[in-house]
């Protein structure tokens, strides 16, 4: 390189100024190449969440005779769009609902071979529900493309809003198949592409994540040809999965850890929120277990300081304490988050509450004489994983001791199936402790969405009565509950704390879970 100076006298660099030069051009164009990186996945982010939006605006919930389904909006004259299966046969009428109001809609059609039907809400109902029509696209979605798909979840029967969900197009024609993950109620609801157009409604929810189904719009055409008003476009822009971001990877492992007990075998994950200081979930800890956590391959000794029951959280204290300030953000509608494994997902619902369940003891009991006794044990019960037996007196469940039915009853009350809850009792004058999860109602495991739920795999046992928490669809079994949840930037967005259902995992907003600790220290 030569450099011209004063009077034009060309003079030779030296050389190590030229390695000096040529290090500082790299380093230059490497922090460009970041942050167009960043810039990029910032932006299809944004997209992926205005396409949530959108999906969630034109979904409607369906309700005809004692069934639930979904619907779309397709034109601004009121059509919508959604499963024969969910408009009971001869129907003239159906339930319309979002938004907490209720509108009644005409049904225009009811195609049963197809499985598709027509209905028709007036135009004022529809400003009522503040609904809004999308458009439908002439042309399908490629394999591999990026889809979101919307529902009313006939679980969640006080919803007024859609949940979203995305996923990949697994296969493409008369029929679709996608990754969105979808439960009962969400049938009839829309499946958009990443133009946000209309490419299908939802028809059949698989076993598996990727056997899901949805009526292509081909199928839909006599019905969307009724209409004379829905509007059709060609689909241009696409979209496709996001990857993980280097700011995301690099924070899931700052932030993940593992609970392991005394022989090495994982019980939970778990989340670093500060400097020493572990979160996990609680109810998969026993407390009788010895435990240790790995982080970043470092097995680290911990000792257990909070316990907060209500929202199922348990802290873990090291050594090595330092409070410092957590770089994190408040989870909103449609943002894109990854979890442990680098699996991205969507945040479908925020916030949400998820009632309170009543659980059950799984025996018979008897209030004699101020001592309450065990009369029955049901098969594979909290009762009997205890050690329980017929004929043994009950002294104290937890902390609370009692010697009425009535006193029982209210401190059981304050738990939630899949609690760990520790008893004692005497027989033949031997002081005994066990513990074990408490049950789910049997009346519960016998409703239709639980059923299917547990089709799709294991569900956390404790799975109701959080508050405040938002609904995301990254894929995580059980034992990835109290791990991290973080956005595109790598900010740490909430800790996991419950698979619920097929199609939902529950996380709690980290700025509740760092409050949880504070209010219980």
């Amino acid at each position: 390189m030569i450099t011209l100076v004063g009077n034009l006298t060309p003079i030779k660099d030296a050389p190590g100024a030229l390695r000096l030069r040529r290090i500082l051009v790299q380093f230059l164009l490497l922090i460009v190449a970041v942050v167009l990186a960043r810039t990029a996945a910032a932006e299809n982010a944004k997209t992926i969440q205005e396409l949530a939006v959108h999906a969630r605006d034109c979904c409607v919930r369906v309700a005809s005779a004692g069934d639930q389904a979904s619907g779309v909006l397709i034109s601004d004259t009121g059509h919508i769009l959604t499963v024969a299966h969910g408009v009971a046969p001869q129907a003239e009428t159906v339930r319309v609902q979002r938004n907490g109001i209720q509108v009644t809609g005409q049904v225009l059609l009811r195609d049963a071979k197809n499985d598709v039907a027509l209905l028709r809400i007036l135009p004022g109902d529809m400003t009522r529900l503040g609904v809004k029509p999308v458009a439908i696209s002439k042309n399908d979605c490629e394999q591999g493309d990026l889809v979101l798909a919307a529902g009313f979840p006939a679980r969640q029967a006080a919803l007024t809003h859609a949940v979203v969900r995305f996923g990949t197009l697994m296969v493409k024609g008369k029929w679709l198949r996608s990754t969105c993950r979808l439960t009962a109620g969400d049938s009839g609801g829309p499946i958009l592409n990443g133009a946000g157009h209309l490419i299908g409604i939802n028809q059949k929810i698989g076993t598996i994540r990727d056997q899901n189904l949805h009526l292509a719009v081909e199928l839909c055409l006599r019905a969307i040809q009724a209409t004379h008003q829905a509007k059709t476009v060609r689909t241009d822009s696409k979209l496709s999965v996001p990857k993980i971001t280097t700011a995301a990877r690099q924070s899931l492992t700052e932030f993940s850890a593992v609970v392991l007990d005394d022989k090495g075998l994982q019980l939970a994950s778990a989340t670093r929120v500060t400097s020493g200081i572990f979160v996990t979930k609680r109810s998969l800890i026993p407390s009788s277990s010895a435990i240790r956590v790995r982080w970043q391959s470092q097995l680290v000794a911990v000792q257990r300081e909070t316990d907060t029951g209500s929202n199922d959280l348990l802290f873990l204290r090291s050594e090595d304490v330092s409070d410092g300030n957590v770089d994190f953000t408040v989870p909103a509608f449609g943002d894109v988050i990854w979890g442990v494994g680098g699996s991205p997902g969507i945040i479908g619902l925020v916030p949400v509450s998820e009632p309170k369940q009543r659980p059950s003891l799984g025996c018979t009991l008897q209030d004699l004489d101020g001592v309450v006794i065990v009369t029955r044990i049901a098969a594979d019960s909290w009762a009997q994983r205890c050690g329980l037996k017929p004929g043994d007196a009950l002294q104290q469940v937890g902390r609370e001791k009692f010697n009425t039915l009535d006193k029982l009853g209210g401190v059981v009350s304050e738990r939630n199936p899949g609690d760990r809850l520790s008893v004692t009792w005497t027989r033949d004058g031997e002081r005994m402790v066990g513990e074990s999860e408490l049950d789910h109602p049997p009346e519960s495991l016998l409703n239709r969405q639980e059923y299917l739920d547990g089709r799709a795999g294991l569900l956390s046992a404790r799975r109701t009565g959080f508050q405040r928490v938002f609904q995301h669809d990254v894929a995580a079994g059980v034992i990835a509950m109290g791990g991290p949840v973080v956005d595109s930037r790598g900010r740490l967005v909430g800790v996991n704390i419950a698979v619920r259902s097929r199609e939902a995992v529950l996380a709690i907003p980290i700025a509740e879970v760092l409050k949880a600790r504070s209010e219980n220290r």
